[in-house]
């Protein structure tokens, strides 16, 4: 997913993001604008399922003294986007009877863990 689709999902958001924050042109770069831009924008986001988590700064860290002085505002989004599943791994383990299955489902995802990194790694990822 990080190709086509996560360009796609970012045009998206960037442009709904642009009509957000329009709203606040021509207004004061100070805490309570910048609060409420991402305030605007946080909601808009939790309600984006193509992202796993995301974080919005816009305060004292990125929009500096000069910055204000210039008539400029920024806005940082920074977001993981969710990835979609390319491949499934089934397991049938059949085991003795009386066997502790904790024990077996623990080795199951080790085995797992290494050949999804396997397979990652061949790939590229």
């Amino acid at each position: 997913m990080r190709g086509d689709s996560t360009r796609l999902i970012v045009d998206t958001i960037q442009k709904q993001v642009e009509k957000c924050v329009g709203q606040y042109m021509f207004g004061y770069n100070d805490g309570i604008t910048r609060t409420s831009i991402r305030k605007t924008l946080g909601t808009y986001l939790d309600n984006i399922k193509d992202i796993y988590d995301y974080k919005v700064i816009c305060d004292e860290t990125n929009n500096t003294p000069e910055m204000i002085d210039n008539n400029k505002l920024s806005v940082d989004i920074m977001m993981q986007p969710n990835v979609g599943i390319d491949f499934i791994t089934l397991n049938t383990i059949v085991t003795t009877t009386g066997i502790d299955f904790s024990e077996v489902s623990e080795r199951v995802i080790n085995t797992a863990v290494s050949e999804i990194d396997e397979y990652l790694d061949r790939i590229g990822i």
